[in-house]
């Protein structure tokens, strides 16, 4: 094994055919959804990897899997390994973050609103691309827990189980910040009556708390309350 740190915002992946994955048609689910990336990793990440030419399986402490995962040499550098430190942003900063995103696509592991313009080189497309083939091929966009990571600049748990972990437990939400939980998706308030979220097939919205609220309690899911520890 090498140790290497990320030197750009560094994709990963669950599969390590990554010239198949991006040639066209995308290879998406059902849904629409390009399961393949796990998520995005912040510039200066330790990372473990084999040699196995361009595309390299990885190991992070940043993002721990049972399952393989693999990215291209391109995103690497070489290094001792460091052990990270990264401060959480102040709550003002936190919010000022949440209130700059821009309304990008919901994507399936993002949580960089500039996603990572190196896959259009790396694998540049056959055809000219549709708008939204253009930002899935970027990887620009977020999913609900990708949010919640953007914002706290990497200092919470990527994925919504072990960010409900780490998470303080409210009854209610009632500051900015706040976040709401149901199963296998994670939203955050930007004050205390309205929410923001990445949505599948509609992406970052805005919404007053109590409308999602009444959605969720429509919709039978069972809902829990969390704030930064």
């Amino acid at each position: 094994m090498f140790c290497a740190t990320t030197i750009r915002p560094t994709p990963l992946f669950n599969r390590n055919d990554l010239p198949l994955l991006f040639s066209l048609p995308f290879q998406l689910d059902q849904r629409g959804l390009l399961l393949a990336l796990e998520t995005i990793l912040y510039p200066g990440v330790t990372v473990t990897y084999k040699e196995e030419g361009e595309i390299v399986a990885v190991e992070t402490e940043d993002y721990p899997s049972r399952e393989p995962l693999f990215t291209h040499r391109r995103f690497l550098e070489e290094a001792k390994p460091t052990k990270r430190e990264r401060e959480r942003p102040t709550k003002k900063k936190m919010l000022e973050t949440l209130e700059s995103t821009p309304f990008l696509p919901y994507i399936w592991g993002g949580n960089f609103p500039e996603g990572v313009p190196e896959i259009f080189e790396l694998f540049p497309p056959q055809r000219e691309l549709h708008a939204w083939e253009w930002q899935l091929l970027h990887l620009r966009g977020f999913d609900c827990s990708g949010l919640i990571y953007y914002v706290t600049h990497g200092t919470i748990p990527r994925n919504t189980g072990p960010m409900r972990e780490v998470c303080q437990e409210i009854t209610a939400p009632s500051k900015p910040l706040d976040l709401i939980f149901s199963p296998g998706h994670v939203m955050i308030t930007l004050s205390s009556n309205l929410v923001r979220e990445s949505r599948l097939h509609q992406g970052i919205t805005v919404t007053p708390l109590s409308i999602r609220l009444r959605q969720l309690e429509i919709q039978g899911e069972p809902i829990s309350f969390g704030r930064f520890a």
